[in-house]
């Protein structure tokens, strides 16, 4: 009798010990699923977050503030110098001689009829008080893709102020016709290849001497756009702009003005 007690104790701590075994490789295999499950999701917040930032990266666009977020580009096809090229958004190929490429808004503008900011010449700081107007506290030289070029600061890549000769292109080889976008005047600007710009007659802005209170000229009348170069033979109002009338005389050219004026800048690229 004590020998059959003996066997069926000895079957029951048997059967206890592989239950705890079958029970300890559950929990192994459990836990190994939970880790399995983690690395997962690990790799999948890993590959979203991934996609997001190449996202937000073909999303990037000049705005009202200006921020440096627009060196976005893509793949476009244009007609004049260069068949294919990766151009930002925004720019427009109006198939020009030279393949420049011009924005399709101010500096600081939220569409194409916005005037955007103001800059006095070579200052990258929009509508800052520099000084009493005085030709001496301007540079007299061109900024043309320097750290005083406001295009290339705040746009970056290979945005820049026109030159003198883009400029002139622009009124050489172009239509342009008086019109209005809503309740802002200017010029629809057409280039050979049919596709055009739209230059609204923004002004200027000055400080008056003696005030710190900025004063607006001209707008909605006349168009004041910056060249990022000075005609060195002139010692006053050598300042290279693009000067347009909307009041009925209808004439545009390329001439000198002084650079205390603060005027709108149109980004090229090339």
């Amino acid at each position: 009798m004590q020998v059959l007690d003996n066997l069926l104790l000895s079957n029951d701590l048997l059967s206890c010990k592989n239950h705890e075994s079958a029970n300890l490789r559950l929990y192994k295999n459990i836990k190994k699923i939970i880790l399995i499950l983690m690395l997962l999701m690990v790799c999948f917040n890993i590959s979203a977050q991934k996609t997001i930032v190449r996202r937000n990266s073909k999303t990037a666009q000049p705005s009202k503030i200006i921020t440096h977020n627009s060196k976005s580009a893509r793949n476009t096809s244009t007609s004049s110098k260069h068949k294919t090229r990766n151009v930002p958004d925004h720019a427009v190929d109006l198939g020009l001689p030279s393949g420049t490429l011009w924005a399709d808004r101010n500096l600081g503008a939220s569409s194409e009829s916005d005037y955007g900011n103001y800059f006095a010449y070579g200052d990258i700081t929009p509508e800052k008080y520099i000084g009493d107007s005085d030709e001496k506290n301007y540079p007299n030289k061109n900024i043309v893709r320097t750290k005083m070029d406001a295009a290339t600061h705040y746009w970056g890549g290979r945005w820049h102020m026109p030159t003198r000769a883009q400029a002139k292109e622009l009124v050489k080889s172009c239509k342009w016709k008086e019109t209005k976008i809503g309740n802002k005047f200017g010029y629809r600007i057409t280039g050979p290849n049919g596709k055009s710009i739209f230059l609204p007659s923004a002004g200027y802005m000055m400080f008056i001497i003696g005030q710190t209170t900025p004063d607006y000229g001209d707008q909605g009348s006349r168009g004041n756009y910056w060249c990022g170069e000075v005609n060195l033979k002139e010692t006053e109002a050598n300042a290279y702009e693009i000067y347009f009338a909307t009041d009925g005389h209808s004439w545009h050219y390329v001439t000198g003005t002084f650079k205390w004026l603060y005027c709108p800048i149109r980004p090229v690229w090339n």
